[in-house]
């Protein structure tokens, strides 16, 4: 008898949780809000650390610059911003890229954007676009970043036509 009550109890639990969840994200899901996949291109978000592969429990995320989106395969490129005093961007000065604050991109210190992109699945990008948005790269950052990285790869354009 006492089992059965707490799988009722468990039950319930988890159905409170998901109705917390939807309360959570019911912003996320706008329907007067569309976004075309290129409004994303040049966007910099506060992405969570999750996403870049470390955790550390006093920080929000860090900034990331979309600079590609692929619709036929479903993700966006993105490249991760670091304080440009820190260590990670001393250390990859030469791989990296420095962005000054702007009105446009609203960054609140100098970032460096380490110039090795991460994929992102689009509709998680998407999502990020409502609630996480910081703002927006200056079309010379823009391109010369993509520029660099495609001086960099074996490729010599790795986003074909969109550059």
């Amino acid at each position: 008898m006492d089992r059965s009550n707490e799988r009722f109890a468990k039950a319930k639990t988890r159905r409170n949780r998901t109705s917390q969840r939807d309360e959570k994200y019911k912003n996320q899901f706008r329907t007067d809000d569309k976004i075309d996949s290129q409004d994303l291109i040049g966007c910099i978000y506060m992405i969570k650390e999750e996403i870049w592969g470390f955790n550390f429990s006093n920080r929000k995320g860090h900034p990331g610059a979309c600079l590609n989106v692929t619709e036929e395969l479903n993700y966006a490129s993105l490249v991760q911003g670091t304080d440009a005093n820190s260590y990670t961007a001393k250390r990859l000065r030469k791989i990296s890229y420095i962005v000054k604050p702007s009105n446009q991109n609203n960054l609140k210190k100098t970032v460096a954007f380490i110039l090795d992109h991460y994929e992102m699945r689009l509709r998680k990008l998407m999502l990020y676009h409502f609630d996480r948005r910081i703002g927006r790269l200056d079309d010379e950052d823009l391109l010369a970043m993509k520029m660099r990285i495609a001086r960099s790869r074996l490729h010599p354009n790795p986003w074909e036509d969109n550059l």
